[in-house]
C-alpha cells in the first residue's frame, strides 16, 4: 500500500512526533509513505491551491494555530472533498463538536502515542483506504474482468494480448487488443507504484524485491527486463520507492 499524507501543526516538535510515529506504523506494516508537513493551515491551503498535493490520502490537522485554524481548514477541504480522512490533533477537547461537524474520522489528545496513531491508522486503512482501491479493467475470453490495482504484480504485452499476473498467482489474458499497450495501460501509469521499465511490461513497485541497471526482481520470483531507452526513469523512480517505504 502507499499512502499520501499530510500533517499541520504550528508546533515543530509535535510535527516531527506525529510524523515519526507514523514512519514507524509504515515500516511495521509495509506501507510506503510519502509526508507533506507544513507549520500553518495557510501552507497547506496555498499548495492545495496551487496544486502540489493531489490525490491526498490522509489529512492531520493541529486545531489551535495561529492564523487559519485548522477547523476552518478542514472545512475548507470538506466542501471540496467529502470522503478524505481528516484526523484532528489537538491538546483541548473544546473543539470535538466542531470536528464531528467536519467529519473528522478521530479527535486525538496530545501528547500522542505510538498506540494511538496505530489505532487510527488501522481504521483509516482497513475501513477507508481500501474502499478506494481502483480496478483495472481487461476483457477475457469469459467476459469482462476488474481487478483491484493493488492485486496487480504486472502486466505484460504479448502478441497483442495483456498478460495480467496477481499476487495470488492468478494469470489473466485479455483478448486481442486494438489500442496501443501504453494507452491500455495508461490509468497504471497514472499511479505512483507503477512504472514502465520496457515497452513490453508495467510493474508495480510494490512488488519488486530487488533491482539492478538491467532487471527488476519480482516478489513472485519473475525477473522484468529494464530498457536502456527507461533504465535511468526507472533507477530515479525505485531510489524514491525505497526512500517512501
Amino acid at each position: 500500500m502507499y499512502m499520501k499524507i499530510i500533517i499541520c501543526d504550528d508546533d515543530q516538535a509535535s510535527l516531527d512526533q506525529i510524523k515519526n510515529l507514523l514512519i514507524a506504523y509504515g515500516r511495521e506494516k509495509k506501507i510506503r509513505m510519502e509526508i507533506h508537513t507544513y507549520l500553518s493551515a495557510t501552507e497547506v491551503q496555498q499548495a492545495i491551491v496551487a496544486g502540489e498535493l493531489k490525490n491526498i490520502d490522509l489529512i492531520l490537522l493541529d486545531i489551535m494555530m495561529e492564523g487559519k485554524s485548522g477547523i476552518e481548514l478542514a472545512e475548507g477541504i470538506r466542501s471540496k472533498n467529502k470522503d478524505m480522512p481528516i484526523v484532528f490533533v489537538t491538546s483541548s477537547t473544546e473543539f470535538a463538536l466542531k470536528a464531528y461537524h467536519v467529519r473528522a474520522v478521530r479527535y486525538l489528545l496530545k501528547p500522542l502515542n505510538r498506540e494511538l496513531i496505530d489505532e487510527m491508522l488501522d481504521f483509516v486503512t482497513t475501513h477507508l483506504l481500501t474502499k478506494k482501491d481502483k480496478l483495472f479493467e481487461i476483457n477475457t475470453k469469459k467476459g469482462c474482468v476488474n481487478i483491484n490495482y493493488s492485486e496487480i504484480i504486472y502486466v505484460e504485452n504479448v502478441a497483442r494480448r495483456m498478460w495480467v499476473t496477481l499476487k495470488n498467482g492468478k494469470v489473466y489474458q485479455s483478448v486481442g487488443i486494438r489500442d496501443s499497450f501504453e494507452k491500455q495501460v495508461g490509468c497504471l501509469l497514472q499511479e505512483e507504484n507503477f512504472i514502465q521499465p520496457h515497452k513490453s511490461y508495467v510493474v508495480n513497485l510494490d512488488y519488486v524485491s530487488s533491482y539492478t541497471t538491467s532487471i527488476l526482481h519480482m516478489d513472485n520470483d519473475s525477473d522484468i527486463p529494464i530498457s536502456r531507452r527507461n533504465s535511468l526513469e526507472v533507477k530515479q523512480r525505485y531510489l524514491k520507492y525505497l526512500t517512501l517505504r
